[in-house]
């Protein structure tokens, strides 16, 4: 694992949950402070998350690629579904050596019971297929999946070992957590 250098401001956060609105919008904010009080050169996200919404993935994964700054993440459990995107945001990609990487297409759960008109079944099919476009072109940006690799995984999803996910590209370097003495380390964890 890269060593990184103690003078550099590194500011580490901790990601333990899954991606909705509340919990994109309470990182983003802080990332945002750590930045422009603490002028970190260094942001290190220490994820593991089972996914969530994939708009909320998708911000956060633009978000992580505009901040000017290197963009560390490192998996220390699990990155399933758009967790994945989000962790593809790092310039440098870690996971530990137990850790795991879920990949599968997109899909709707409908509420229980609920009856729709075709307009609006053909309106989430067209979003459906949008967002399985959106993540198919940041895998193919960041990684070394095919389109056919891709599509695979899509139609029967597939768990990845750290081993497995080098050699695709997902991550850099498989590695133990070592946060640097003197750090600043913030938990995510909105009330």
């Amino acid at each position: 694992m890269e060593e990184l250098a103690s003078d550099q401001n590194i500011r580490y956060i901790n990601f333990a949950h899954t991606i909705d609105e509340k919990q994109a919008n309470f990182l983003m904010q802080n990332c945002s402070e750590s930045f422009f009080m603490d002028k970190s050169h260094i942001l290190y996200l220490i994820i593991s998350s089972t996914g969530g919404s994939v708009d909320h993935g998708i911000t956060l994964y633009n978000f992580f690629r505009a901040l000017p700054c290197i963009v560390y993440t490192h998996n220390i459990g699990t990155i399933d579904s758009v967790a994945n995107i989000v962790f593809l945001a790092g310039d440098i990609r870690y996971a530990a050596p137990s850790a795991r990487f879920f990949i599968h297409g997109v899909f709707w759960a409908p509420p229980g019971n609920q009856f729709f008109p075709l307009a609006q079944v053909n309106e989430y099919y067209s979003r459906l297929e949008y967002d399985a476009g959106r993540i198919r072109n940041i895998l193919r940006e960041r990684t070394l999946l095919t389109d056919e690799r891709i599509s695979e995984l899509y139609l029967s999803g597939e768990s990845l070992s750290p081993e497995s996910a080098k050699e695709v590209g997902i991550v850099s370097e498989i590695a133990d957590l070592m946060i640097q003495e003197g750090c600043a380390l913030f938990t995510s964890n909105p009330a």
